[in-house]
């Protein structure tokens, strides 16, 4: 076979092979938005109420996620939503097994070329009112919102929440769903086509006080409350904003409370509670730390009180700010020779956390 013959078979069966590899194109007019939770898909020792009530599972009702999902034109206007009034105009694609993830493509006609927004909203039903500051949203009226303002502005009161004393696990969020939200931009092209990924996170943050028993023996803390001051107002923004609070929102201090708490050695009791992103109002956050202990174990325990402790990290660096889904730790160690240290951290509330990735 010549030379010349030889590069024209070659040429063809590049042709060919690259024929096979062509992409086939979805359909035009098809946008698809998919949704995580970022958790895994099966855990054996976790309850899935639980992970319902702690924001790191959508709930299902009859089947169906308690989800809400929006789509608004550069002009504020919402063009599509799920659920749709047409239920032909979406597919839901969502395993009531799995509820750590989901998807929806829209086939609407009015998701023509443009960039878009999409708002999210999980876990929504039966819990907290939402509110913009003047008109009231329950769960089912909550797609009939047809303003971006109104969606950017949007914050909620929690009917269950007491900001002078909130601590988690609470009796009367027993049950109750703890929401998720995500906000982002969708590009549609010139065939209708588009899609994006978002992750549903929590709308509150979390004050996590851990006492670490390093002590010769097992621990007894009575009187125990820890205060930490300008931190928490009364209501939070629902959707990603920045750490502040709302117009018109009093700071609060959070105080985290307990009657007594028995501690084996070497191991740790905590108080959980559920807060605001917030931003310190003068630059810092600070805290006070009082319990009762009998260190000398003659019967009577003495009150160890600790008074505007600065709220810093290890590198001396204070912690002035508290976004959605993260946690802020305070770690306070009890060790031999009554020595109490504080340490305070800052990081994600990734609890449970995954990569997920979508096909």
């Amino acid at each position: 076979m010549t030379t010349r013959k030889l590069i024209r078979l070659f040429a063809v069966l590049a042709l060919l092979a690259g024929a096979g590899c062509t992409r086939i194109e979805r359909p035009a007019g098809q946008v698809t938005l998919s949704f995580s939770t970022g958790i895994p898909a099966t855990r054996a020792d976790d309850d899935l109420a639980t992970r319902i009530a702690d924001g790191r599972a959508i709930a299902v009702d009859a089947g169906t996620p308690d989800l809400v999902v929006l789509i608004a034109a550069a002009d504020g206007t919402v063009v599509a939503r799920y659920p749709a009034v047409d239920p032909v105009d979406t597919e839901l694609d969502f395993d009531p097994s799995n509820p750590s993830r989901a998807s929806i493509t829209f086939r609407q006609a009015s998701l023509t070329e443009g960039t878009y927004t999409v708002y999210a909203f999980a876990n929504t039903q039966g819990l907290w009112a939402f509110t913009d500051g003047t008109d009231s949203y329950t769960a089912a009226s909550l797609t009939g919102i047809a303003s971006q303002a109104v969606l950017d502005a949007l914050y909620f009161t929690p009917l269950t929440f007491d900001p002078a004393n909130d601590v988690y696990p609470n009796p009367a969020l027993q049950g109750a769903r703890l929401p998720l939200s995500a906000k982002g931009q969708l590009s549609v092209s010139a065939r209708g086509n588009g899609e994006v990924s978002l992750d549903l996170l929590r709308c509150v943050a979390q004050v996590d006080t851990e006492f670490r028993n390093d002590y010769i023996s097992e621990l007894n803390l009575t009187n125990l409350s820890v205060t930490f001051h300008h931190l928490n107002p009364a209501t939070g923004y629902v959707l990603p904003h920045t750490p502040d609070f709302p117009a018109g929102a009093q700071d609060g201090n959070l105080i985290q409370t307990q009657g007594s708490i028995t501690i084996p050695t070497q191991e740790s009791g905590h108080l959980t509670s559920l807060v605001f992103p917030s931003e310190a109002p003068e630059g810092k956050y600070t805290c006070d730390v009082t319990f009762d202990f009998d260190a000398d174990q003659d019967g009577t325990p003495e009150t160890y009180t600790y008074t505007d402790l600065e709220v810093q990290d290890n590198r001396a660096v204070r912690i002035t700010s508290l976004s959605r889904n993260q946690s802020l730790h305070i770690l306070i160690r009890i060790s031999r020779g009554q020595t109490v240290s504080f340490n305070f951290s800052l990081e994600d509330w990734v609890s449970l956390t995954e990569t997920v990735l979508f096909e």
